[in-house]
This record gives structure tokens, sequence and C-alpha cells, in this order.
């Protein structure tokens, strides 16, 4: 689009700002808008669990995360840009890991079950890739974000609700967060999200960032995940690093109001378990604050258990160096050595996803994997370096520093806790990969810097 400036005098460019209206009113087509929703719908069902919460409230099934991935599917064929994930390296290693699994199948110890594994596996792949081809601007990019941060909001909700104690630990009974680690890692991985909230200018939203993360913040520490409280240090750390001053002051004022809240909610002996590191650590309970034998005898269990798992997950990986023991079969096989031995071992997983995948799909598979991670990790810190002091769209920079901090929770949580499937690490894929395309895109639709910068000043 030009301006016209009269006869006989030439043309002269629209500002760059213009010219990215232009684009992006062209791109919100209504199949793409409908798509972002059913994506926004899609992650809230993911990060919430609400189809198992609802059913174990009511008896009834919402079906909410099977209908908004069929939305996210047909919107997704029929918007068409499937390959526009493929140009990017992130991409390329999300569809080698599912390509990986296949050819691994064949080499399993139960090749049914791990071709099943696959199966399911291949639709969630699916629909990440759609996730990057629906939202192609920073705005439906952060409708999406918001999908997750309400889905993991409302997640936390529900442990503050319905949440009880075992053994001094918040979980959620009868459902998939009836492991406090698993709960941990989703209540940190909301956490992080709030993020995106409280870098915004906007002092009410930024009050709700606040209040979303002391929440989050508070029930993760009533897990006793020692995981995640390390976690919690490494991205708090990281996050530190990377913001700029604002964003240090907040994240200072923050870190003290958590502190102030934890010390508040969480109970003595849970906290106690927190500092609990290795066996070492754990002394016979002198007062009624301390741990109870019960729990101290739970708790240097779970440390000997995590010990064993970890050995007998390198014992996999170095008898089966190359193809694994087969896409999610670390149970079984776990299940099969005690028979091997005469005894019985628990037929668990290794509290530990790195060790999972080289025991399951062996060392290319734990090599695609981390790639996929560091890739998460590298393309969000890259958006955030580009993108801060950028006065045209600060939201940009606000989305993209809750994301890093999300993929480095995620990363280090994961040291600490398996994934019941390595397409539990799709949201973080597919929302990273989302927001890397959607800047770059919007980077060109700004034209120049010297351009971005003049259309800014108009």
């Amino acid at each position: 689009m030009a301006v016209a400036a009269g006869p006989g005098v030439q043309e002269r460019p629209a500002p760059a700002a213009a010219r990215f209206q232009v684009s992006d009113s062209l791109d919100a087509s209504i199949i793409q808008r409908l798509g972002v929703f059913f994506g926004a719908l899609f992650l809230f069902s993911v990060f919430s669990y609400i189809n198992e919460i609802v059913t174990l409230a009511t008896g009834v099934g919402p079906h909410l995360l099977t209908g908004s991935a069929l939305g996210v599917l047909l919107c997704g064929i029929v918007g068409g840009g499937l390959f526009r994930p493929l140009k990017t390296r992130l991409g390329i290693l999300w569809l080698t890991l599912l390509l990986w699994g296949v050819i691994c199948v064949p080499f399993s110890t139960w090749r049914t079950a791990s071709l099943n594994h696959i199966g399911d596996a291949a639709k969630y792949h699916f629909l990440v890739y759609l996730l990057c081809t629906l939202a192609v601007s920073p705005a439906q990019v952060r409708t999406l974000l918001m999908g997750a941060l309400g889905g993991g909001l409302a997640l936390a909700a529900c442990a503050g609700l319905f949440g009880q104690l075992d053994s001094g630990r918040l979980i959620i009974r009868f459902t998939s967060m009836g492991n406090p680690n698993e709960l941990a890692l989703r209540l940190l991985g909301a956490a992080t999200l709030t993020l995106f909230a409280i870098a915004r200018p906007n002092k009410i939203i930024r009050a709700i960032g606040v209040l979303g993360f002391l929440g989050t913040i508070g029930l993760m520490f009533r897990t006793g995940s020692r995981g995640s409280f390390v976690a919690l240090m490494i991205t708090a750390a990281a996050v530190f690093l990377v913001s700029s001053g604002r964003i240090r002051t907040l994240i200072l004022i923050a870190s003290g109001c958590a502190a102030v809240v934890v010390l508040l909610v969480t109970p003595p002996a849970t906290m106690q378990r927190l500092f609990m590191l290795t066996t070492e650590n754990i002394e016979t309970p002198t007062d009624e604050s301390a741990l109870s034998a019960d729990q101290q005898g739970k708790a240097m269990m779970s440390e000997v258990t995590r010990e064993m798992l970890l050995i007998r997950g390198l014992q996999m990986t170095l008898r089966n160096p190359i193809f694994g023991v087969g896409p999610s079969q670390f149970p079984e096989m776990l299940f099969e050595y005690g028979k091997e031995e005469g005894r019985h071992l628990p037929a668990q997983r290794p509290h530990n996803t790195y060790v999972q995948l080289a025991a399951e799909y062996g060392l290319p598979g734990l090599f695609i994997y981390t790639a996929v991670i560091v890739s998460c990790i590298v393309m969000n810190y890259r958006v955030l370096r580009e993108a801060r002091g950028d006065v045209s769209d600060p939201l940009i920079y606000a989305q993209t520093l809750a994301l890093f901090a999300y993929s480095i929770a995620f990363s280090a949580n994961t040291l600490f806790v398996h994934l019941l499937s390595v397409e539990d690490a799709g949201p973080l894929v597919g929302l990273s990969l989302a927001n890397w395309l959607a800047y770059e895109r919007w980077k060109r639709s700004r034209g120049t810097p010297e351009q971005a910068r003049m259309a800014v000043a108009v």
C-alpha cells in the first residue's frame, strides 16, 4: 500500500505499522480465528485436566479435550500452512522424535503396547503442528497462551478446593494428579505462565498475575515435591538473569511475597521434607513439628526407590543403547528384571524423564528429545532478547518471558519426575514454535528497523 502525494509527485511507502495492520487483518480469517479459539480451548483442557476432574465430580465426561482437538484438526486442515513448522529446526526435531519412536517399535519388549502408545503420540504431534499453523500473529499466540494459563490456574483452584493431604503431601485423589510430584510439575508450569500477566503494563492484570503466582506456588510447596523446589530455584535464577530491570524488581517483590505465603500455608513437616535432598539429611524427629515416623519412613523409601530406579534405567540403556526397550515399556521391563532375579520389583517409572527416554528410546531418542527441549529454550531466549525494549508491541516481551520461564522449569523439573509420555512436552513445543514463527512474521511485516521506529514515532 502506498500514499499518493498528488500529480507528478512520487508515491512514498506507507509506514511499517500501517502495513502490519493490513497484513494482520488479512491473516485473521474466520477459519484462523475459530482455529485459535479451539486451540486455546484445547490447551485449557490439557493444563486443567478438566475432563478427569469433572468426570470425578459429576460422573459425566465433558469431552472438552476431544471436541477442541477435533476443532483444531478441522480448522488446521482447511486453513493450510501445514508445512510451516518444518521450516524450523525445532519442528524437524519434534517430527524426528516421533519417527524414531516408530523405528523403535519392532525392537520393543511388547510391540503391541508400544505401537498403541506411538499411535496416540502421533495424534498429539499432529495437533502441535496445527497450533503452529493457526496462530500466525503474536496476538493469536497470546490467545493460546491465555488458554494455557487459564487451564493452569483452574487446576490450581481445583487443588485448593478439592485437594487432600496424603502423608502430608497435597494430591487430587483418583486423578492423574494423585501423584504429588505430577501435581507439583503442573502447578510450577502454571506459576511460570503467570509471568505473562506480571510483565504486562496494565496494573490490574499485573496484580491478578501476582495473586495467581502466589496461589500456585503456595500449593506447589504443599505437595512436598523436592524436584519442583529445585526447579523453581533454577527457573527464578534464569529469569532474573535475562529480565529487564523493572521485571527483576517485580520478581524480587513476588518472591518475597511467595516466601511469606509458603511459610504460612505449608505444614512444618512438609517444609522439612523439602530440604531432605538425600537420606543423610533425614534425622530422628525431636518435636511435634518434625516429620512423623510414618512420613520419615516414606521420605527415606522415596529416596531409596529413586536411586534404585535410576540404576535400573541406566542398566536398560546399557543393554539396549540404540533402540531401547520400547516406548512406554520401562515399567514392564523393570518387572521382568525382578523375575530374572527372583524378587519383586514394582512396575514404576524412573522419576527422571531423561533416564526414561534413554531406556525406552535408546541414546538416539534421548539426544533428539534433549535437542527439542534445548531448542525451545534457545528459541524463546532469542525472541526475548530481540523483543526487549521494543515499544511497538511490549506484550511480545511479556508472553516470551513466560514461555522462557516455562521452558526452563519444564526442563529442570523433568530431571526429578517422569512423564507418562514424551508428548507431555507438546504444549511447550507448540507454544514456543508458534511464538517464534509469529514473531518472525511480525518482524517481516514491520519492514526494516528504521521503518519500524519511524512508524512508532508517528
